[in-house]
């Protein structure tokens, strides 16, 4: 196990040097905050693999203590990601991609680089040590249709250089408000996609915002959808009918729709998200 922290560690200073080396014009968050984001969604990430490997009737604390260091990985990455320029959306989409994905390997009980994750909006690249796969490009259904739907919306336009800085798809208003639940925002993400107000006073703000959501929502799905989503494909009659190249992604949006309807809107998952992602918007 050793040999396992030192190598995550040893990947995680490297990305971290890389992040050194980002564009110097993006701005900067207080010490205390980012270590306050990694400190948490490393608790995050503990929790849920311990949760994850328990129910399986394992041992929690190997997969807690790796659980620990790929939620801090994906809560790093989240940091970088959500500068809102092309490198840091490059390295910060690896970083929590991968951070994401020690998290979901511990509660398996699988090796720590035994499946690797990188997301870019719907698509999902995956790397296997496995001597059979070594590479597997799927998408996400859910997040397809949404984009999808997106692009048809005829007040909206898709913002290919916002897109580039998110890594996921942003899209503008065509001189048009944005509600949500009766009052103006800024922005808003559905699933893997933002949708920007072109006449917002600070729209560099909220994209930061939005693309913290965006990788909240990776966390998720891989963490906590995923694994349901696999277990429905265990099943004969069901799994037989969907391609291995598609992932159902519905998880997470049935998530909150039974959190909204248990506790109304915002309920508590919805407030604690929405504080980490003002706290990233605050630079």
């Amino acid at each position: 196990m050793t040999t396992h922290f030192r190598r995550i560690i040893q990947l995680l200073a490297l990305i971290a040097a890389c992040s050194a080396q980002l564009p110097a014009q993006a701005p900067s968050l207080d010490q205390r905050a980012v270590a306050r984001v990694v400190a948490l969604n490393g608790l995050i990430g503990g929790v849920t693999s311990a949760m994850r490997a328990g129910i399986s009737g394992k041992d929690v604390r190997k997969p807690f203590l790796l659980g620990v260091l790929g939620g801090a990985g994906y809560g790093a990455g989240k940091i970088v990601g959500s500068r809102g320029h092309v490198a840091t959306a490059i390295v910060g989409n690896l970083t929590s991609g991968i951070g994401s994905s020690v998290v979901a390997n511990a509660g398996r009980g699988a090796g720590w680089a035994d499946e690797l994750m990188v997301p870019v909006g719907p698509l999902r690249a995956r790397f296997f040590r496995s001597e059979r796969d070594r590479f597997a490009l799927s998408v996400n259904a859910t997040e397809a249709v949404v984009a999808i739907s997106t692009f048809a919306h005829r007040d909206l336009s898709i913002d290919w250089k916002r897109s580039a800085a998110a890594g996921a798809f942003v899209f503008v208003t065509d001189e048009r408000q944005i509600r949500l639940r009766g009052r103006m925002v800024g922005g808003v993400a559905n699933t893997s996609v933002i949708v920007i107000g072109e006449f917002f006073p600070d729209a560099q703000a909220v994209l930061r915002h939005e693309i913290a959501h965006v990788h909240q929502h990776w966390f998720m799905q891989e963490n906590w959808g995923r694994p349901m989503e696999d277990a429905v494909r265990r099943v004969d009659f069901i799994g037989r009918w969907i391609p291995s190249w598609i992932e159902l992604g519905i998880t997470v949006p049935v998530l909150y729709a039974a959190e909204v309807n248990a506790f109304g809107y915002p309920g508590p998952l919805r407030r604690a998200q929405e504080n980490e992602a003002e706290t990233l918007a605050r630079r």
